[in-house]
C-alpha cells in the first residue's frame, strides 16, 4: 500500500509526499514511484488526509496497473491475476494461499472468458447459483469477498463503471441451515468439559493445560500453540501474547500478530497455578529424559521430541475426547443424579469443588417453580433470579464488608435505571444517589406500633431506597422482623435491598444477600431456631468443621427489577407463568396484558 507524508512548507502551503511501491526488481532492489500532490487548502486536516489517500490508492492502482487500460478490452482472468499478486503483500500467507484456491478452484473457471467489464450483476448470481448446493453460506461469502475486492480495484482506476458485486444477491439459507446454529461452550458446559478431563480416565496434563488456558483466558487456537514457558509471569498471574501460530510459506509456524491489539498480556485465575506446576514438573522430567534427543526451544505444548505441536493435534483430541466421554456416560445405566433444593448450600459447596479462591466467585441463572406461592402483583409461581456467591476471608465477616458489596449492587441498579431513562421517556430516575442503611433493631425503634411490612413501607417511601439489615433474629418483641433459614445467612450481616416504587405505592425487595453462616453462628441460629437436629447433615458438619469457605451472595430477582426499570403494574406483564382466573379477570379489568 502507499505510504503518505504530511509536508507543510514556510508559505503554509500544504502538500502530501506519496511514495507507491512497484515491488523488486532481479538484484532484488525496491522499485518505487514518488509522488507530490497538492490537497484543498481550506479543508481541515483530516479532510486532506482523506483527500490524498484517495489519490494515492487511485494512482497506485493506475500505476501498476498501466494507465489508460480499457476495461472493455481487459480479460477477467489477466486482471485477477494481478490484483492477486499485488494483494500478496498485504495479506497473511494464509489468507493469500485461500484467495488463489478460491480463484483457481470455481471463480477463474467460471469467468475465464469474462471480458473484465462484460460482468453484470447477474452473472455474478449465477455464479453464486453454482455454488449454493456444493457449499455453506460461509464459504459462498468467502467467495463473494474474493469478487468483491477484484471488482472494487477495478473501480478505483476507472475500468468500470459499477461494482457488479454490490447489489448481487446470495442464495438464501436451506431451511435446514436456517435451523442451525453455532455451537459454542455455556460457561455450565465450559466447567463440565474442565470436569471431564479428570474422569472417567486420565488425560495427559499438556492437554488439561491447553484446554483450560483456552477456556479461562480466551486465547486463540493459534496464539494458545505459539506460548512459551517464558510468556509466563506465575508472579503476576498473567500471560504475555506476543505471537501465534499461522500458515507461511513452508507451511504452519511462529508469526507475528495482524494487529498491534492482538499483543497483550491477559491474567489468568490463580487456581490454575497447581496445574501448570504438575505440568512443568512432567514437562522438565521428559525433556531431561530424551537428552539430546530434546527438539524443543522452550515451547509450552509439544509433540513427543520436544518439537512444536502439530496445529490441528489439540483438536483431534478434543473431539475424540468429547466422544469417548459421552459414550463412557451414556453407559451409565445406573449413575446416580441430584436435584438442587438448596441453590444457597449448593453455590457454597461448589466454590470449594471447583478450586475457587479468595476473591473469586460464581454466578448462576437461576428458575425454579415455588408451587405454594400466593401470587399477586409482585409474586408468582415461576422464580427467575442471578445468585451469586463469592469467597471472602474470615477477617471479612464484617459489617463494612456487607455495606460495601450491597453499594456494588445498588451503582448498578442506578446505572441500570439511568440508561433506561435515557432510552424510554416515559420512565424518570426515582431512585436516589444513595441508599439508605439502618437495622431491623433500628426500624423497630422508629416505628414500634407498626408491622414489619408496614415499617418496610414507611421507611422505603421516606428515604426511595433502603438496606435492611440483620434480618431473622428476634428482636425486643420476641419476634423476628422477618423468616430466614437458621443455616443460610448470618442473621447478623444479612440485608435486602428495598425500593420505594410509585406505580403501586409500595415497598418493592429487589435483592437479598448476606454473608453466610460460619460454625459460632450456625451453632447459635440452630439453637435459637429449635433444630439442632441439623447439625448432623452432611452440609451443617462441613460448616462447624470449616471445610467449607468463608462466603458472601445473594441474588437478584430478575422479573422483578424488569418489572420495576420498565414501571409495570404486574409482574405478569415481564414473565411467563400461571395465573388464578380472578388474577387474569382482575388483570383484564385493569387493561393489564398477563403473559
Amino acid at each position: 500500500m502507499a505510504s503518505l507524508k504530511r509536508i507543510v512548507h514556510k508559505s503554509g502551503r500544504v502538500v502530501y509526499r506519496i511514495v507507491i511501491c512497484l515491488g523488486y526488481d532481479a538484484q532484488g532492489n525496491k522499485l518505487v514511484k514518488n509522488l507530490t500532490y497538492s490537497v484543498n487548502q481550506s479543508a481541515t486536516k483530516r479532510q486532506q488526509e482523506k483527500e490524498a489517500l484517495k489519490y494515492a490508492m487511485d494512482m497506485e492502482d493506475r500505476i501498476k496497473y498501466g494507465y489508460g487500460c480499457d476495461g472493455a478490452k481487459l480479460n477477467f482472468e489477466e486482471f485477477a491475476g494481478k490484483w492477486l499478486a499485488e494483494m500478496k503483500e498485504e495479506l497473511a500467507c494464509g489468507t493469500y494461499i485461500g484467495y488463489e484456491q478460491l480463484l483457481r478452484s470455481r471463480i477463474l473457471p467460471f469467468f475465464r472468458t469474462y471480458r473484465l467489464a462484460q460482468v453484470r450483476t447477474a452473472d455474478i448470481e449465477a455464479f453464486y447459483g453454482t455454488l449454493a448446493d456444493t457449499y455453506c453460506p460461509g464459504t459462498i461469502k468467502r467467495y463473494a469477498n474474493v469478487l468483491s475486492g477484484i471488482f472494487s480495484a477495478a473501480l478505483r482506476q476507472n475500468l468500470i463503471a459499477g461494482n457488479p458485486c454490490r447489489e448481487a444477491r446470495k442464495p438464501r439459507k436451506k431451511q435446514k441451515e436456517q435451523e442451525e446454529q453455532l455451537r459454542y461452550f455455556t460457561p455450565r458446559q465450559s466447567l463440565m468439559f474442565l470436569k471431564s478431563l479428570s474422569i472417567p480416565y486420565p488425560v495427559p496434563t499438556q492437554f488439561r493445560v491447553f484446554f483450560t488456558l483456552s477456556i479461562f483466558c480466551g486465547f486463540r487456537k493459534g496464539e494458545t500453540l505459539a506460548l512459551c514457558w517464558e510468556d509466563i509471569d506465575l508472579d503476576r498471574l498473567e500471560i504475555s501474547i506476543t505471537k501465534a501460530i499461522g500458515r507461511t510459506e513452508s507451511g504452519f509456524g511462529l508469526q507475528q500478530p495482524k494487529k498491534r491489539t492482538s499483543l497483550r498480556r491477559v491474567p489468568f485465575p490463580e487456581s490454575i497455578l497447581p496445574l501448570l506446576a504438575q505440568y512443568r514438573e512432567e514437562y522438565d522430567a521428559h525433556r531431561l529424559a530424551l537428552g539430546d534427543g530434546w527438539q524443543g526451544n522452550g515451547n509450552l505444548f509439544t509433540r513427543s521430541d520436544g518439537s512444536l505441536m502439530g496445529h490441528t493435534t489439540a483438536y483431534q483430541y478434543f473431539v475424540r475426547h468429547l466422544t469417548r466421554y459421552n459414550r463412557w456416560v451414556r453407559e451409565q445405566d445406573e449413575a446416580e443424579a441430584e436435584i438442587v433444593h438448596s441453590l444457597a448450600k449448593w453455590k457454597r459447596h461448589a466454590l470449594k469443588h471447583y478450586g475457587f479462591h479468595s476473591g473469586e466467585g460464581l454466578y448462576t441463572d437461576m428458575s425454579a417453580i415455588r408451587r405454594d406461592e400466593e401470587v399477586d402483583n409482585i409474586h408468582s409461581i415461576y422464580v427467575d433470579q442471578w445468585d451469586w456467591e463469592k469467597i471472602i476471608s474470615r477477617e471479612d465477616r464484617n459489617l463494612d464488608t456487607l455495606k460495601e458489596t450491597v453499594r456494588i449492587v445498588y451503582k448498578v441498579l442506578r446505572k441500570t435505571e439511568k440508561y433506561m431513562s435515557i432510552h424510554y421517556d416515559y420512565i424518570e430516575e426515582i431512585l436516589p444517589h444513595d441508599i439508605f442503611f439502618i437495622t431491623t433493631a433500628e426500624l423497630e425503634e422508629l416505628y414500634p406500633d407498626n408491622t414489619p411490612k408496614e415499617r418496610e413501607y414507611f421507611i422505603a417511601k421516606d428515604k426511595g431506597a433502603v438496606c435492611i439489615m440483620q434480618i431473622g433474629g428476634p428482636l425486643k418483641n420476641g419476634k423476628p422482623h422477618d423468616g430466614r433459614a437458621p443455616d443460610y445467612d448470618d442473621w447478623n450481616l444479612n440485608a435486602d435491598i428495598i425500593v420505594y416504587y410509585p406505580v403501586l405505592d409500595i415497598a418493592l425487595e429487589l435483592s437479598s444477600m448476606g454473608i453466610r453462616v460460619d460454625r459460632e453462628a450456625l451453632l447459635s441460629q440452630l439453637e435459637t431456631a429449635g433444630c439442632m437436629d441439623r447439625a448432623e447433615l452432611p452440609f451443617h458438619k462441613a460448616v462447624i468443621t470449616e471445610e467449607l469457605p468463608y462466603t458472601v451472595g445473594g441474588g437478584i430477582g430478575q422479573s422483578r427489577i424488569c418489572m420495576f426499570f420498565l414501571r409495570k403494574a404486574h409482574i405478569g406483564e415481564v414473565q411467563c407463568s400461571l395465573w388464578p382466573d380472578d388474577v387474569m379477570k382482575e388483570a383484564e379489568k385493569n387493561t393489564l396484558q398477563l403473559l
